[in-house]
């Protein structure tokens, strides 16, 4: 396991409460899936059906929607 990797709570180690909101400005890495996308929380906001999604900035000025089980906290 490299240095970056060791810095991130893996989804498989950590439960995950979707109630408890996320700062903006909080360090986050995707999990799962086929890529990774690291960056900074920029937006929290509540969608119609009352789910709550977060804005992830990475270095190079792109935005992925999230909701909080896809990301985990860079610690």
């Amino acid at each position: 396991m490299d240095t970056e990797q060791k810095d991130v709570k893996t989804a498989e180690n950590t439960s995950v409460d979707e109630t408890a909101m996320v700062a903006i400005g909080t360090k986050v890495s995707k999990v799962g899936g086929d890529y990774r996308f690291d960056g900074t929380v920029v937006a929290a906001f509540t969608k119609l059906s009352g789910a709550v999604r977060y804005a992830v900035e990475d270095d190079r000025g792109v935005l992925h929607i999230y909701s909080r089980k896809n990301f985990t906290i860079v610690e």
